[in-house]
C-alpha cells in the first residue's frame, strides 16, 4: 500500500519528500499509541504483583522537529537520543503494603484515553485511505 502511494504521489505536482514525512510521522504516532497500550495493559495486569513499579513510554520526537543526520565520521553520534520512545517510569501516587505502586483508576484512565486517541488516529487513516480512493478512481467508484 505504502509502495502504491509513493509511485502515486511521485506524479503529483507535491513534494514528495512532505508527504512521505507526514505518512512516516504518522505511523510513528501509530506505533507509539500503539505501544503504550500494550505497556498500560501490562501495568493493569501487574496491578496485585508484589514490588511491580507501573511503567509508561515517553515520546522523544517532536512533531515540529528536525531529523538530525551524521554527515561527517568526525560529528557526534545521536542515534540513542533519535529513538522514537523510552521507557521510563510511571507515576506513583500510593504504594501498597506488598511494595506495588499501580493506581488501577488512574491506569484504566490512561488505557480509555489512549483508546480514544488511537480510534481517532485509525479514523483519520480510514478518511485519507478513502480520500485517496476517490482521488484516483473518482467520486462514487
Amino acid at each position: 500500500m505504502m509502495r502504491l502511494i509513493a509511485i502515486l504521489l511521485a506524479y503529483l505536482p507535491i513534494n514528495f519528500a512532505l508527504a512521505s514525512d507526514s505518512f512516516d510521522d504518522f505511523y510513528k504516532h501509530l506505533r507509539y499509541l500503539s505501544e503504550r497500550d500494550k505497556l498500560l495493559s501490562q501495568n493493569i495486569a501487574n496491578s496485585d504483583t508484589p514490588k511491580y513499579q507501573p511503567k509508561e513510554l515517553k515520546k522523544n520526537f517532536r512533531e515540529d522537529s528536525v531529523p538530525v543526520y551524521k554527515t561527517n565520521p568526525l560529528h557526534m553520534d545521536l542515534s540513542e537520543s533519535s529513538k522514537e520512545f523510552a521507557l521510563v517510569k510511571g507515576d506513583i501516587s500510593e504504594i501498597k503494603p506488598n511494595g506495588n505502586s499501580v493506581n488501577l483508576d488512574n491506569e484504566l484512565y490512561k488505557k480509555g484515553e489512549n483508546a480514544m486517541k488511537l480510534n481517532e488516529a485509525i479514523n483519520v487513516y480510514n478518511k485519507s485511505k478513502s480520500m485517496l480512493n476517490t482521488a484516483i478512481m473518482g467520486p462514487g467508484k
